[in-house]
């Protein structure tokens, strides 16, 4: 068994069977629409697809955020 590394993110599966990503600060991704898993002998890896906003820069997304 592989150990666990606190500053990779975490993939579960919530009560309705759905795949979610948990960031090490402990705050699920919300907005998934798809989720991909595959598992190797040395790690795993997650593809996810989800809704999002689009802004020019961190500051417009920062600024669209305190609104």
């Amino acid at each position: 068994m592989r150990s666990f590394n606190k500053g990779l993110v975490s993939v579960f599966t919530d009560e309705n069977g759905y795949h979610k990503v948990m960031m090490p600060s402990g705050e699920v991704i919300p907005h998934l629409i798809k989720t991909v898993t595959t598992n190797e002998v040395d790690f795993s890896k997650v593809e996810f697809e989800m809704i999002c906003n689009v802004v020019a820069t961190k500051e417009d997304a920062l600024e669209n955020y305190k609104k």
